[in-house]
């Protein structure tokens, strides 16, 4: 790992050099759901303009001289986003963006290219990596990239946490309840539903407030939004997860 000398570049590592204690854990949690700019590059030019770029915008960051070294340290739960130099040794930039796949991983990733190489950044591209920048690159620009994509990171992983609530109330549904709330989701009354499923309008008022209660909503409207919120997060279309099944 690359030693920087700023506070701002600090890793994550460093909360297992903690004290135990309530401050300490507090630090922790904090560190944790702080973004910062991952970095895999070994070239010293480009750690140094790197290391300049983000200590200028005060954003924390961990530098990784091989994509060993990351995959080690890798949890899905820290946010931010991945700046990777594909000239790096060993597997390709295509073979290592599957393994985040293949990990679960979300962080958005932000190709460093040489010129000749622009073919395999294309292929990262088309599997779901954010953008690409040939080196030398424009700070300016790499910057607001940079910003960019944590505020991505940041909206997936709100809509990610919507979703697993989401399935969660949908789990406590009985099967008549989702049976309601499909045909709620069709924007059918309840003079239908009641048509549909041979029972009284009665009956479908009371599974249908039943449905309201469970999952949080006032009206059909909000589920409508509600899914379309999940089903809209870029890393669930990216590694086609797919939205909430709200099937019997």
């Amino acid at each position: 790992m690359h030693n920087l000398n700023s506070s701002w570049c600090r890793g994550i590592h460093e909360a297992s050099t903690l004290k135990e204690g309530q401050e300490n854990c507090f630090y922790l949690k904090k560190l944790m759901q702080s973004p910062a700019v991952f970095v895999i590059a070994e070239e010293p030019a480009v750690l140094d303009t790197l290391s300049d770029l983000f200590e200028s915008a005060k954003l924390s960051c961990e530098i990784f001289t091989s994509t060993e070294a990351f995959l080690a340290k890798l949890d899905p739960e820290y946010p931010g986003c991945l700046l990777l130099d594909t000239s790096l040794p060993g597997i390709s930039g295509s073979e290592f963006h599957s393994l985040l796949v293949q990990r679960k991983s979300i962080l958005p990733v932000i190709i460093l290219t040489r010129s000749n190489d622009a073919r395999s950044a294309m292929e990262m591209l088309k599997g779901g990596a954010l953008d690409f920048f040939e080196k030398p690159f424009d700070g300016g620009a790499l910057l607001k990239a940079v910003r960019h994509a944590i505020e991505m990171d940041r909206a997936n992983r709100h809509a990610l946490r919507l979703r697993a609530e989401v399935l969660l109330r949908h789990a406590e549904l009985t099967r008549r309840e989702r049976e309601i709330m499909n045909s709620m989701f069709d924007g059918k009354s309840s003079r239908e539903i009641a048509a549909q499923l041979n029972m009284s309008a009665r009956t479908v008022e009371f599974h249908r407030s039943r449905v309201k209660k469970k999952m949080g909503i006032a009206t059909p409207v909000e589920l409508v939004r509600m899914v379309a919120t999940i089903s809209g997060c870029h890393c669930i279309r990216k590694y086609s997860r797919g939205a909430v099944d709200v099937q019997p």
